[in-house]
């Protein structure tokens, strides 16, 4: 089976997909890059390593124009099976464009929950939900956001990118300062505003003040990060809180080894982020805002501490707790590693994915 995914080239989630099936079918990834930003030679050897082969269509300005027709003209010099787009707004619209079916579409969250509110952005979704033969989503908030709003005749599957609970697994104690280590406290959503980095500094600023033995890491990059950079360095917590940019995904299971407490200060999402699966998965006690599908998942205070978003005090309120209360959070550790096994394999997914694909083709 040939399948032809759409979605940006340096996305975690897209690149965990490729890694999947490469293994047993022929992938390729039509990606969009502004001209200058060419596949470096690491990016390059890792698609050449597993045998996709990838199509670079440019984008920005007047190439946006074009970009429609380059992507129905790659597509169908490709032949695939099956045509998967990631991210319905953008690469699902333009997949829908091209008139190539089978069509999979998959929705992250912030296309629906978010793009929406754009009228044009609205319209793109519209378009591409209606031509879709098969459309996947990471929660049901997504699903319902989707019907409500859209009309369209494609079956919804829930497939959530989940973990590989073999490679994110609890590394001895990772929940104290005994010892004389200090509690590392770690947020590795990135820097977009939706994840709002603003008010995870400000609640590690309150937590320092109490528990000086505390420090932060903050990975990732987005529009925020030269602001989250100014506030650090304006509130005199540089020694503190750690900036690491993008980390490549092979290397989070060791900066969730060395953690005390997950924070996710995210304002929308789409089911529960893999961010906070994977910490749930590697037995770090989580503090998460109650946003997506984390309170139709998660209980308050028995799998992980649920807080409201944009509140910097509740945060700092939460992880205190768990700092000052390790068995707590070991308790609430141990369950949510239990809720990953049961709902959130990556394995499990896969699976329901590539029973998909092949129904599609028969």
């Amino acid at each position: 089976m040939h399948i032809c995914y759409l979605g940006d080239v340096d996305s975690v989630h897209m690149r965990r997909w490729i890694s999947h099936f490469s293994k047993e079918h022929r992938i390729s990834l039509i990606t969009l890059l502004r001209p200058g930003d060419v596949p470096d030679d690491k990016t390059e050897s890792w698609f050449e390593e597993r045998g996709c082969r990838l199509v670079v269509v440019p984008k920005g300005g007047p190439r946006d124009l074009l970009a429609p027709i380059r992507v129905r003209t790659a597509l169908r010099g490709l032949k695939p099976d099956i045509v998967h787009a990631h991210y319905v707004t953008h690469y699902g619209f333009l997949a829908s464009l091209s008139g190539m079916r089978p069509l999979v579409l998959s929705a992250y969250g912030s296309d629906l929950l978010i793009d929406s509110r754009n009228a044009m952005k609205r319209r793109m979704l519209s378009f591409a939900l209606r031509r879709a033969d098969l459309i996947t989503s990471q929660g049901a908030n997504v699903e319902d956001a989707m019907r409500s709003m859209f009309s369209f005749d494609a079956p919804v599957i829930r497939v959530v990118f989940g973990v590989d609970t073999e490679k994110f697994r609890p590394h001895g104690d990772n929940r104290g300062s005994q010892g004389g280590r200090m509690h590392t406290i770690i947020n590795i959503r990135g820097f977009d505003r939706v994840y709002d980095p603003i008010t995870f500094i400000n609640a590690m600023a309150l937590i320092m003040r109490d528990r000086p033995s505390t420090r932060a890491i903050m990975a990732g990059d987005g529009e925020c990060f030269q602001r989250a950079r100014a506030i650090i360095e304006g509130e005199g917590l540089a020694n503190s809180i750690s900036l690491h940019g993008w980390v490549d995904h092979e290397d989070i299971p060791a900066l969730l080894a060395d953690a005390t407490v997950y924070v996710s200060t995210s304002t929308s999402d789409a089911g529960v982020p893999v961010g906070t699966m994977e910490a749930m998965a590697s037995g770090v006690p989580v503090v998460t805002t109650n946003v997506g599908g984390i309170s139709s998942t998660l209980r308050n205070g028995v799998d992980a501490l649920i807080v409201p978003s944009v509140d910097a005090k509740a945060v700092a309120m939460a992880v205190i707790d768990i700092i000052d209360h390790p068995e707590r959070g070991e308790s609430m550790a141990i369950n949510a590693r239990e809720i990953v096994e049961r709902e959130f394999s990556w394995q499990t997914h896969m699976a329901t994915v590539e029973r998909a694909y092949l129904e599609l083709l028969h």
